[in-house]
């Protein structure tokens, strides 16, 4: 399928600005204003019914639109290369999950290096106990290294857990070895419009270190249990492409894992923040219709 014109038009936009380079200095040298979240209840219309809940450091925030029907509930981990706080495009994706019918619950977790990434692989754990002992059995949604969190998350739930109250997992733009050290995905890396490979891996090396970059790393994971259905969505420019369908195809190797996987042509990292992108639209009515599916079941 060929590129919509916006696509065309964002992508030569973010090569002739230098995403790139803008993005690195965000993770890098964080101004005051990337750490405050726009997860926060003033920033939703009063029709949407609103929950906030604290957790060590972080928050719990609760969206239903009752008007619109209940679905299942959504946990929602955002990105930001660990160390961004929840961007409003993120917020965006939330909505619209709210306004297909969805209580969604976003998990606005405790930034590294605030917390070590050992203590935010334990408090997504306890995040997700908590929403799914008062929700009941849930969809878990990952963005960026929110999609790493939602992917160790899942590995750290009990086989009683997954089976009990794991629905499915949608992990978009994932990023399975945070040392991209494989040579397909280093010989991709300069094509990548929006993630600097080299520096990325050495700002996470000092905010993370090499025992918190393993912790939410998976190309070393030699055998995948059940984890029930999963749908991974990546754009075709991001350069880690085949650490994605290494990764995926571990997963699918046990035949309790249903694996889908969809890399999309043309499109960058995170492209689901783009919301006025045909393919962006797109692919957000594909998870209401995989969500979904997963609520008959």
């Amino acid at each position: 399928m060929a590129l919509s014109k916006q696509a065309q038009d964002l992508n030569e936009k973010l090569n002739a600005i230098h995403y790139r380079q803008q993005l690195l200095a965000a993770f890098s040298q964080p101004k005051a204003s990337d750490l405050i979240s726009a997860i926060q209840p003033n920033r939703f219309k009063p029709n949407i019914q609103q929950k906030r809940q604290r957790l060590r450091g972080g928050q719990l925030l609760t969206l239903a639109q009752p008007a619109n029907g209940l679905h299942k509930t959504i946990m929602m981990f955002h990105g930001g290369g660990f160390v961004l706080a929840a961007s409003n495009a993120f917020r965006e994706v939330a909505l619209y999950f709210v306004k297909a019918g969805f209580r969604v619950v976003i998990a606005d977790y405790p930034l590294i290096p605030t917390v070590s990434a050992q203590a935010l692989r334990q408090w997504a754990l306890d995040a997700y106990q908590m929403v799914q002992t008062q929700e009941g059995p849930l969809i878990v949604f990952g963005d960026s290294a929110g999609a790493n969190i939602a992917l160790r998350l899942a590995l750290d739930l009990t086989p009683k857990q997954v089976a009990d109250s794991l629905m499915g997992l949608e992990l978009v733009s994932l990023c399975p070895d945070l040392t991209f050290a494989s040579a397909d995905v280093k010989a991709r890396a300069q094509a990548d419009l929006v993630l600097d490979r080299t520096g990325i891996k050495d700002y996470q090396a000092v905010t993370m270190g090499a025992a918190g970059m393993a912790t939410f790393s998976f190309t070393q994971q030699r055998s995948w249990p059940s984890l029930g259905v999963i749908r991974i969505d990546s754009g075709a420019n991001e350069f880690m492409v085949p650490d994605v369908e290494r990764v995926a195809a571990g997963l699918a190797k046990n035949p309790d894992n249903q694996v889908k996987v969809n890399i999309h042509p043309g499109l960058v990292h995170d492209f689901i923040m783009w919301q006025w992108l045909p393919e962006t639209q797109a692919t957000l009515a594909g998870m209401v219709s995989f969500f979904k599916k997963l609520d008959e079941k």
